[in-house]
């Protein structure tokens, strides 16, 4: 008869949990619904548009024997050493710099074009 006396201590446990469980699944579906509303946001970004959130590889195109800078690019192929054809890529090697999103990448590529001259290939400077 002595568990008896606990009822009303487990019973106030199982409110407080309650109460905490409804908490945390009220946050997380606020958390949810707003991570849902970016993602649908993002849905209609082109994947060529600094909003974009895909991956993209910040990368420094160089010449094999010498190991000249050639140009900084960036490119959101899953495989970056895919967007030139092999034939270009003879004498040429990529080396990958960062990944991130499009936006940062483009920024990290803007200022390392703008603090180095021109190189061979490098067309524009952003």
């Amino acid at each position: 008869m002595a568990w008896v006396a606990f009822i009303p201590l487990i019973w106030d446990w199982a409110k407080a949990t309650w109460k905490w469980i409804k908490w945390v699944e009220k946050g997380i579906s606020k958390t949810a619904l707003k991570w849902s509303k970016v993602l649908s946001k993002t849905k209609n970004i082109h994947w060529n548009s600094l909003k974009s959130l895909k991956k993209t590889y910040l990368y420094d195109l160089k010449e094999v024997e010498t190991k000249v800078h050639l140009k900084y690019w960036i490119t959101s192929k899953p495989i970056p050493e895919k967007r030139y054809t092999n034939k270009f890529m003879e004498d040429k090697y990529m080396d990958i710099i960062d990944e991130w999103t499009r936006y940062d990448m483009h920024t990290l590529e803007h200022e390392k074009i703008i603090s180095n001259p021109r190189w061979i290939l490098q067309k524009n400077n952003h």
